[in-house]
This record gives C-alpha cells, sequence and structure tokens, in this order.
C-alpha cells in the first residue's frame, strides 16, 4: 500500500461538502436529471453517502463515505488501465485488494451503480487517517507506463 504523501488532497468532510453543494448546483441549473453530471445521495444505505461525477461521455467518479472511511474509485475510458483497454478485459491486476474490507462491503453491495467493474484508480483514507492510499498496483503501472 502506497500513501500519497507528496500529494495535497482535501480532507473527506471537504469532500464530502463540495460533492453536495455541485449536486445542488447541478439540479438548480438543469432541471432535467439525465442531464446531470453531479450526484449526491445522503444515505445510500445507513451510514453510508454517496456522491458520483459522471460526465455522460464514458468516465465516472464515485465517493463513498462511511463511518470507517472515504472510498474514491473512477474510471477514465481512455486509459490504458481499463479493463477495455486491457487483452484479458479485466480490472487491472491488484486494483481493490488493499482496499479495507469495510469498504469493499459497501462497494460490492452496490456493484451496478457504483460500476464496480469499471475502474481505473481506486484510493482511499480510513477514518482517523489524515493520508490517501492507493494499492501497490501502482508502482506496476506506473513501471509499464515509463
Amino acid at each position: 500500500m502506497q500513501d500519497w504523501n507528496d500529494i495535497t488532497m482535501m480532507n473527506a468532510n471537504t469532500l464530502r461538502k463540495r460533492m453536495r453543494i455541485l449536486a445542488v448546483l447541478d439540479i438548480i441549473f438543469s432541471e432535467e436529471e439525465w442531464l446531470r453530471v453531479h450526484h449526491y445521495e445522503a444515505e445510500l444505505q445507513p451510514d453510508v453517502a454517496w456522491g458520483s461525477i459522471n460526465n455522460g461521455a464514458g468516465d465516472h467518479l464515485h465517493v463513498l463515505f462511511t463511518n470507517s472511511g472515504t472510498l474514491i474509485k473512477g474510471f477514465d475510458h481512455e486509459s490504458p488501465l481499463s479493463p477495455h483497454a486491457r487483452e484479458d478485459g479485466e480490472i487491472y491486476p491488484g486494483m481493490y485488494d488493499e482496499v479495507p474490507e469495510t469498504l469493499m462491503a459497501v462497494l460490492r453491495d452496490h456493484e451496478e451503480t457504483l460500476d464496480l467493474e469499471d475502474v481505473t484508480f481506486c484510493i482511499w483514507q480510513e477514518e482517523n487517517d489524515v493520508q490517501w492510499r492507493i494499492g501497490s498496483w501502482i508502482q506496476l503501472a506506473m513501471a509499464e507506463e515509463g
């Protein structure tokens, strides 16, 4: 597992507030729900909030806010890490391997809504941790890229 010590990212509480604000603005400015890019659901399930961004062109970002931590899962359909760009059509090896089980359980419970199979990155922050984490798969991906 790798820490993102050299990268400044906002904390989970600030991210949650901004995701809610963006979703509210989308509701205000777009009467047509299918045209909205930002979504926020305060209770996807008990003690779990969900924010998402979907650009309508095949890319998306899902953020789960739970009592045990926060998970950000994204998909870039043009990324070489995309399952659709890989010969085997599978998720990049190790993508979810080090994600805490409490966060993975929520992701699996909402597999279709959260597009579990469409993933090009996944980072998380555990409940009382200030660091965002990413699995060690990133080292292999960076080596392949370089």
